[in-house]
């Protein structure tokens, strides 16, 4: 079992639904959609999808899109494929799908980075920008400056760009959802 499989009660194989969590979803989704801007939709890719709480709804909002999971944990891609019969595959990592150079519409990563180290995010980083076509969006989503260890927005904005993205706009997580969950940073940024 991997660390990724132990995490999985803790995020999402059986967490309980109410409200709030709904709202913040749904509002999380629409906003990915908005600065996904994809016209021409076609393979779409939620990079730690665990059960599918945004791939779910952006794959119903986006009928014509393939939209693909990306998550380490088997327990989470298990069950996001339970319930989800939207979702056109699942794979462990995003090198299972890196044969598809340049052909993803867009891609997001939420609720991901804040649990990893610089060198696998930088290296997420490079998986996405490798299936991305040009022209494609990154939707991400940072924890910034709280009491462990964690980038300013600055660091943020600088590792995106070192790793071949362009940052189209950024926002704070209480102007996309209306909530406030602490010091995050949405980011949108394209490949070149």
């Amino acid at each position: 079992m991997t660390y990724w499989d132990t995490q999985a009660n803790r995020w999402g194989v059986f967490s309980v639904s109410d409200d709030d969590y709904d709202e913040h979803t749904a509002k999380q989704a629409e906003f990915i959609i908005e600065q996904l801007g994809v016209e021409d939709i076609g393979l779409l890719i939620d990079v730690g999808c665990g059960i599918g709480r945004l791939a779910g709804p952006i794959a119903d909002a986006l009928p014509d899109a393939m939209v693909y999971g990306v998550d380490p944990s088997i327990e989470m891609r298990v069950e996001l494929l339970k319930v989800e019969s939207r979702i056109a595959g699942c794979v462990a990592s995003l090198g299972a799908v890196s044969h598809r150079k340049s052909v993803a519409a867009g891609s997001w990563c939420v609720l991901v980075f804040q649990h990893l180290l610089e060198e696998p995010i930088r290296q997420i980083l490079r998986d996405v920008y490798a299936v991305l076509r040009p022209g494609g969006r990154f939707v991400t989503q940072w924890m910034l400056d709280v009491d462990q260890a964690a980038p300013a927005e600055s660091d943020v904005l600088l590792l995106l760009e070192e790793e071949g993205f362009q940052t189209l706009h950024r926002e704070d997580d209480t102007d996309v959802t209306g909530l406030s969950f602490g010091n995050w940073l949405w980011v949108t940024s394209e490949k070149q």
